[in-house]
């Protein structure tokens, strides 16, 4: 990654390149990954892909588009999570339990 970040770190491309590499559908043991591993810990990789699948999700949810993204919520309870829009209707279930269509 060639970005114009003043002042990151190695540490810092590798979070944001482990977040992009699961925003666009990388598996979570890609062998591309390999050397990125060296650069963050446990944690911090567990981190970047949580955010890169969150990224996944609110484009699916919303096309890109920043103002439909406004309109979704949101929740986790009992071991499954829903996603809602502005009205309240739930359209997006996972895991366990979940009762929503």
């Amino acid at each position: 990654m060639t970005l114009p970040f003043a002042g990151s770190t190695h540490q810092d491309r590798a979070f944001v390149a482990t977040a992009l590499h699961a925003r666009y559908g990388g598996p979570a043991q890609d062998p591309v990954r390999e050397p990125i591993r060296q650069l963050l810990d446990d944690q911090a990789a567990q981190e970047a892909r949580t955010l890169g699948l969150a990224l996944r999700l609110a484009y699916t949810l919303c096309a890109g588009t920043i103002e439909l993204l406004r309109e979704f919520g949101l929740t986790q309870a009992g071991g499954y999570g829903c996603a809602q829009g502005a009205i309240g209707e739930q359209f997006v279930c996972w895991g366990n339990g979940c009762s929503a269509a």
